[in-house]
């Protein structure tokens, strides 16, 4: 192959042993230790075919210590039987001829086992033969380690197309720190193919997530005394499993996610860690979703509070005109009374009459501030004559309050056509936004429009007052407008129907609701139009 690096020369190599080992004795000794370690029978034969070494294998080959083993002759060790058929392999070596074969062999436990020997004639420097070497090599062992092996490469041939097609953005890491697997998910998540990072170590699998190498979540199993604290939103250890959660701007290939994190470390049989795996889950929409709900509940929240001060200054606000006109004009009444009464016991009843008729304009006077604060909670001419005639009174009481302003109405629905339950929302929307609009926008011209379409009721409300910025507005939390625009989203969507508003400072401001409705109900009637000039 290629990349693969040439072997150094023998005597190189012996010259590098030579400079760890003194002696020969030494190198002797080392020799020995690593035939012995080896899982093949190992022996010398002299020329006069008696065992000169053997290693520790053959003790269990030929059930004889190494003692008894060395210095007898090989058909005693090996018997009559044996011999014979290894009689081809001891004169083929002792003619100087390199043989091997394989034979089928009784071991002491009766297991019949596959055997492949080789018989390997030994020279000196001057060519005559010194004896021979035997390797023999338990073939049945060999096959079951090659089994062993293709099961395990299948084993982790099926790990890796396991984590190859989970759904969550999967990465392994060895000991060292280098990604030997990166699955589908995470390819996508990251931009960057298997063919690109495995192999690689140096933190590089953080890169298309944060840019530059660095330590993330999968290094903290790998090493305790890596401090990641202030680098994730959220971390927890569970055992040997770590949890975490973090805004990653890299993520999609810049488009950016939040991500959930578990990495746990990989153990071999010994407990030993040779590994980390990390497992990365997209949960910005849940994240997302979790903040909306949130937020829902703060304005909820606020709702409720503003709900309350609004009852509260609408308590007020009865009590007040209650007590300045309505409980001054009992007070007057109660006076007259009390004089008509005194003038009657003194016999004087032109003094009685007279009181009697200041009572009047009293009394009227009662009955209108009463008829005006009740109309001001809920107007009975909306259940008495409808939604179209309460607006347009509505629109009238506001224009004789600020004669400046001129409000201009457009009706396109019939009344029979707009379900019950929205009508007392529209009202309340349209008293809403004129209150505003006379408090805050300064407008000379105000128009009101209630039309059907084939598939909703659409109420507009336009102003070309001084507008106001509605990013702003929406992120104040201190607002002293009452309900204010809140309240009208809360109704809207209490009735089933949509809210929006635009506003331009310097050009004025649109609210616009929308009630989807069947076309059955959604007949159009003529368009009427009228509007309140100011005098």
């Amino acid at each position: 192959m290629q990349n693969q690096k040439p072997r150094a020369p023998l005597s190189t190599s012996r010259d590098r042993l030579g400079e760890f080992l003194d002696s020969p004795e030494e190198r002797m000794e080392l020799l020995v230790r690593i035939m012995d370690a080896l899982p093949v029978s190992i022996t010398y034969v002299n020329p006069r075919q008696c065992y000169v070494f053997s290693n520790k294998t053959c003790e269990k080959w030929f059930g004889r210590c190494l003692d008894d083993i060395r210095g007898r002759h090989v058909s005693d060790v090996l018997g009559p039987e044996l011999y014979e058929e290894a009689r081809f392999g001891v004169e083929s070596a002792l003619a100087g001829k390199a043989v091997s074969y394989e034979r089928s062999v009784p071991f002491r436990d009766g297991a019949l086992q596959r055997i492949a020997t080789s018989f390997i004639p030994h020279k000196d420097a001057r060519g005559e033969l010194r004896g021979f070497f035997t390797l023999e090599v338990d073939v049945t062992y060999l096959n079951e380690c090659k089994q062993t092996e293709e099961k395990l490469q299948t084993s982790h041939q099926q790990l890796l197309d396991i984590i190859e097609f989970l759904p969550d953005a999967t990465f392994v890491i060895d000991r060292e720190r280098r990604v030997i697997a990166w699955n589908r998910a995470i390819e996508t998540m990251t931009g960057l193919r298997k063919s690109e990072i495995l192999g690689r170590g140096d933190f590089a699998y953080a890169v298309p997530f944060y840019g530059r190498p660095r330590p993330i979540l999968i290094d903290l199993v790998m090493n305790d005394r890596i401090d990641l604290e202030e680098c994730y939103d959220f971390i927890e250890r569970k055992g040997n499993t770590v949890f975490g959660e973090v805004l990653v701007p890299n993520a999609y290939e810049g488009k950016g996610a939040y991500l959930w994190g578990t990495a746990s470390p990989l153990f071999d049989v010994k407990g030993d860690i040779i590994g980390a795996i990390q497992s990365i889950r997209d949960i910005t929409d849940r994240k997302r979703a979790r903040d909306a709900l949130l937020e829902s509940e703060r304005q909820l929240r606020n709702l409720s509070a503003q709900l309350l001060r609004a009852h509260e200054e609408e308590r007020k606000r009865i009590a007040r005109e209650l007590h300045d006109s309505t409980g001054q004009s009992l007070a007057a009444l109660k006076f007259y009374v009390d004089n008509a009464l005194n003038m009657k016991e003194r016999g004087k009843p032109d003094e009685m009459a007279n009181c009697l008729d200041r009572m009047v304009p009293l009394i009227r006077n009662a009955i209108e501030e009463a008829r005006r604060i009740y109309m001001g909670l809920r107007p009975s001419i909306l259940d008495d004559l409808g939604i179209i005639a309460t607006i347009q009174w509505y629109c009238r009481e506001v224009q004789k309050t600020c004669p400046k302003t001129n409000i201009l109405e457009r009706i396109d629905v019939q009344e029979d056509k707009i379900p019950e339950d929205i009508k007392i929302v529209i009202f309340r929307l349209v008293q809403e936004s004129l209150n505003n609009i006379i408090k805050y926008g300064k407008a000379e011209r105000v128009t009101i429009s209630l039309v059907s379409t084939s598939s909703a009721i659409e109420l507009i409300v336009q102003d070309n007052g001084v507008g106001f910025d509605l990013d702003a507005y929406l992120h104040t939390e201190n607002r002293n407008r009452g309900l204010g625009l809140a309240g009208m989203r809360e109704r809207m969507e209490l009735s089933g129907g949509t809210f929006s508003i635009q506003s331009i400072i310097g050009e004025g401001t649109t609210i616009r609701a929308v009630w989807p409705v069947s076309v059955r109900e959604c007949d159009a009637r003529p368009c009427r139009a009228s509007s309140y000039e100011p005098p």
